[in-house]
């Protein structure tokens, strides 16, 4: 019996539709391999091994003497350290003034004290009179006690004093412009700690930053091979200068701190009161 030519057409079409699926999967198929096998190529060259340098480049480090520093970070705390400089300026400024102030009212207060005490002395000797002489006749009204001497010296030293404490209160600042003045000062102190305190914590961010970069393993192994091939002992270090910084603002902090900064003006007025009083003498 033969077929109607309609259904042999029919069945070499499901038979074509059937080879280009499979064609279809299989250009599929391929197309996901070839970026499979870039991507494994790309591991591959990623796994080459690195130089020791570019170990320690990747992590921003650079060679500087025998110190491999962190350049980036080092550079951004320099600039930071240098924002302080005015406001240290200004302290400066303020701290000068309270100084003179009290170097004034040391002045009074010294004055004062060698005036009292010229007036103890002057009670002490009491009122001169005459004294004997060896001398007879006519000559023995002419000798004079020696108190009466010293009493005429503490006298005439009481009337230069006198003068001398009239001036320096002249000059002497008055109580709300000292308070004005002293309020200045605890204002740009404690702006001047917030902003110190501030940039050294960045200083000592950086320090940490150091210390875990130098555990890492990578990174110390190819110290070692730098070291070997150098002959030198380098090192992962913070440069002389950021070390200096650090030291610096640390003792900024230290000299500014309340306790110390509020008797630092009255003890150098004191200091220089004692020197004039022996140069005085």
């Amino acid at each position: 019996m033969l077929s109607r030519p309609g259904s042999v057409w029919w069945a070499v079409a499901i038979v074509l539709t059937a080879w280009v699926g499979v064609a279809a999967r299989g250009a599929d198929d391929s197309a996901e391999k070839v970026p499979k096998a870039a991507e494994d190529a790309a591991k591959s060259a990623g796994e080459v091994p690195k130089s020791p340098e570019e170990v320690l480049s990747a992590r921003g480090l650079t060679r500087s003497g025998a110190h491999y520093i962190l350049k980036k970070q080092e550079v951004e705390c320099f600039q930071k350290f240098e924002d302080v400089r005015p406001r240290y300026k200004q302290l400066e400024t303020n701290y000068n003034k309270l100084a003179e102030i009290a170097m004034k009212e040391a002045q009074v207060a010294e004055l004062q004290a060698e005036q009292a005490m010229t007036q103890q002395q002057l009670q002490s000797i009491g009122t001169p009179g005459r004294t004997s002489s060896r001398y007879g006749g006519k000559y023995a009204r002419y000798a004079q006690n020696p108190n009466a001497i010293l009493q005429q010296e503490l006298r005439a030293q009481q009337t230069a004093l006198t003068q001398q404490l009239a001036m320096a209160k002249q000059q002497a600042v008055p109580a709300k412009q000292k308070q004005e003045a002293m309020a200045l000062f605890e204002r740009s102190r404690n702006a001047l700690l917030a902003s110190s305190s501030e940039i050294r914590e960045l200083f000592e961010n950086v320090q940490k930053e150091y210390a875990d970069i130098d555990a890492e393993p990578p990174v110390h192994t190819a110290l070692g091979a730098l070291r070997k091939s150098a002959k030198a002992q380098l090192k992962i270090a913070p440069s002389a200068e950021f070390d200096k910084k650090l030291a610096q603002l640390k003792k900024l902090e230290r000299m500014m701190r309340p306790e110390g900064a509020s008797q630092a003006p009255s003890a150098k007025g004191k200091s220089k009161g004692k020197r004039s009083a022996k140069s005085k003498s």
